[in-house]
C-alpha cells in the first residue's frame, strides 16, 4: 500500500505580507508545485493550522497599514507645496476584506485547515498551562521566562488535537525553523505512533519525499491514469459485468451496486524479455472497491450486504487495459 504523508506548514513557511488577495508563501508554493509535477495528489497533502492563516493575516494587516502610513506621509509633503492636489486613500476595511479573500482561497486549494474543536479548548487550555509550568516544548526557555513560544504551542496542541486528519497518514512532517519544536517528535509520536519528522528546510523535506516516493515519481504517468476516473469506471465495470459476487459464506448474489473506494491501493512494475529478447512493460494495479449485494435477513437498515474487493488491473506502457482479476 502507497504510504499517505501529511506535511503540516508553520507561518514561517507561509509568510506573506502581501494583501492584494489572500496567498500564502513562497515555500508552500514550492510544496504544492513538487506535489503536482510529481504526480503526488492522491498521496501527499498539505495541512496548515488555523492560527497560522490568522497570522498570515496579521501580516497582511500590518503591510496594508505600512503602506497607508506611507502614503499619507508622502501626500502631505507634496500637499505642502501648495500647487499639487493630491487625494488621500479611501479608509478600507482591510480585515473584513481579508476574511473574505482567505474563504476563497480555501474554497479553491487543496489544503487542510487544522483547528481545535469547541469541546477541545477547554482541556488544551490546561494543556498549555502546564507546558509553561514545566517549561515542557515547545515552549522555550528565555532567561527566567518559559512563556516565549505561545503562538508555536497553539500550532502543536492544534496538531495534537488533529487526529482525524493525521490518522488517514502513514507520515507527518512539520516544516519549521523554528527550534522550539524540536523537542516535540517523542510526545507525538508516543501519542499517534506515526512516522513523524521536523524539517527545517523544504530542500530537506522536498528531498525526503523524493526517497518516499521514487516509484510514483518515476512512473507518473501510469499512477495518474491509475487515479484517473477513466481507470475507476473501467475497473467497477468489471465487476457489474460479473452481474453476481459471492457473499460472505460463498453465496452468489445479484449485484446492486459498486463503489470504488481507493483507486490505486498499490502499483507493480513488471519487465520481462519475450522469446525475441525484447522487453517488456506491464503494470499491476490493486484497487478497494465495495460491492453491495441483493438479498439480506438483517432488515432494513443494512438491506443490502457489503463485500469488500479487490481487483488487480494489469496495463501494458500504454495503459491499455491487458487482464483483470480478483485479488
Amino acid at each position: 500500500m502507497l504510504d499517505k504523508t501529511l506535511i503540516i506548514l508553520d507561518t514561517n513557511q507561509a509568510w506573506n505580507t502581501g494583501y492584494v488577495g489572500f496567498e500564502l508563501g513562497g515555500e508552500y508554493i514550492r510544496i504544492k508545485q513538487f506535489i503536482i509535477e510529481n504526480g503526488l495528489g492522491n498521496q501527499v497533502h498539505i495541512a496548515i493550522s488555523k492560527y497560522v492563516l490568522e497570522e498570515v493575516k496579521e501580516q497582511k494587516i500590518g503591510g496594508y497599514k505600512k503602506d497607508v502610513s506611507r502614503h499619507k506621509e508622502t501626500t502631505r509633503k507634496l500637499a505642502s507645496l501648495g500647487v499639487i492636489q493630491v487625494h488621500d486613500v479611501d479608509d478600507v476595511n482591510i480585515e473584513e476584506l481579508l476574511d473574505v479573500q482567505m474563504a476563497e482561497f480555501l474554497a479553491k486549494e487543496s489544503l487542510t485547515v487544522l483547528n481545535l474543536a469547541d469541546e477541545d479548548r477547554g482541556k488544551v487550555l490546561e494543556t498549555i498551562a502546564l507546558r509553561a509550568i514545566k517549561k515542557k516544548p515547545p515552549f522555550k526557555v528565555s532567561g527566567k521566562h518559559s512563556d516565549s513560544g505561545f503562538k508555536d504551542v497553539l500550532i502543536w496542541e492544534t496538531i495534537m488535537n488533529s487526529n482525524a486528519e493525521i490518522s488517514t497518514h502513514e507520515n507527518v512532517f512539520l516544516c519549521s525553523n523554528d527550534e522550539g519544536f524540536s523537542g516535540c517528535k517523542k510526545e507525538f509520536e508516543d501519542i499517534y505512533n506515526k512516522n513523524f519528522d521536523i524539517f527545517t528546510s523544504v530542500d530537506f523535506l522536498l528531498e525526503k519525499l523524493k526517497s518516499i516516493y521514487s516509484d510514483v515519481i518515476d512512473n507518473k504517468e501510469v499512477f495518474s491514469y491509475a487515479n484517473s476516473e477513466y481507470f475507476s469506471e473501467q475497473v467497477v465495470g468489471f465487476i457489474k459485468d460479473a452481474r453476481v459476487w459471492p457473499d460472505f459464506d460463498g453465496n452468489e448474489r445479484n449485484i446492486v451496486e459498486v463503489r470504488m473506494m481507493e483507486k490505486c491501493v498499490s502499483l507493480e512494475k513488471n519487465e520481462e524479455a519475450d522469446d525475441e529478447g525484447i522487453w517488456h512493460v506491464s503494470y499491476r494495479i490493486t484497487s478497494h472497491l465495495e460491492a453491495f449485494l441483493e438479498g439480506s435477513n438483517t432488515g432494513a437498515e443494512d438491506e443490502y450486504p457489503r463485500v469488500d474487493v479487490e481487483i488487480i488491473t494489469t496495463v501494458n506502457d500504454t495503459n491499455e487495459v491487458i487482464d483483470f482479476e480478483v485479488a
